[in-house]
């Protein structure tokens, strides 16, 4: 039962990491493309609109990983598999509402860094490569984890940014980890979510006024 849940947590989380970062980046290069961003950022700083962006689109999202599990136990009450259910769901809930604020936090702001370099939609799927092949190779290890969730792979990347959004919650639904293993990886994705902001800010800033052609991310690095 365990690795049931384990395995659905895993599946409803990756959905909802990649459609709610896809949401962001697609919204940037609108932005951008309409050359709206210029008007926009009159009134209001790059960092604000962005910080906006993010934040609006993953209340968004939180609303939907809430109802999928409110549905989900629902379901397990009407149909008399709530005695199924292991112990501690309560700390699987609320495991996986905390681990999607933050591993949707890594992903949305790496998400608008990289549709901050394009002008049209036709190209975002090529800019946005390197964060949806992290975001498989984090899907995949959280499968593996949810079969093995004691396994020395799916401890230690528990604990590494961004594959810890994924394993940590699944590894809590499949079997019990320790608190402070939990507080380490809590800590480490934090760290990671501000340094990934910083960088960021930085390229969105500017990066998202040039219109155009393509903009190489270490042309604006530089």
């Amino acid at each position: 039962m365990r690795t049931g849940i384990a395995t659905l947590l895993v599946m409803v989380l990756f959905f909802l990491f990649i459609y709610s970062s896809m949401y962001v980046a697609m919204g940037v290069v609108e932005e951008k493309g309409s050359r709206i961003v210029e008007i926009l950022l009159t009134s209001v700083r790059p960092w604000q609109l962005l910080g906006g962006k993010i934040v609006g689109l993953g209340v968004l999202g939180l609303v939907n990983l809430a109802v999928v599990v409110a549905a989900g136990l629902a379901a397990s009450v009407a149909t008399g598999f709530a005695a199924d259910l292991p112990p501690g769901m309560g700390g699987i809930v609320v495991s996986a509402l905390v681990w999607f604020v933050l591993g949707y936090a890594f992903f949305a702001v790496l998400a608008a860094t990289f549709g901050s370099l394009v002008s049209r939609q036709e190209e975002l799927n090529t800019v946005l490569t390197p964060m949806t092949t992290l975001m498989m190779l984090t899907y995949v290890t959280a499968y593996f984890a949810a079969v093995q969730p004691t396994g020395t792979v799916a401890r230690v990347l528990s604990l590494v940014p961004p594959f810890s959004s994924m394993v940590m919650p699944v590894r809590t639904a499949a079997t019990g980890v320790p608190l402070g293993e939990i507080l380490v990886a809590v800590a480490l994705m934090i760290v990671a979510v501000v340094g990934v902001l910083l960088f960021a800010a930085r390229v969105y800033q500017r990066a998202v006024l040039r219109t155009g052609a393509r903009v190489r991310l270490g042309e604006v690095l530089r």
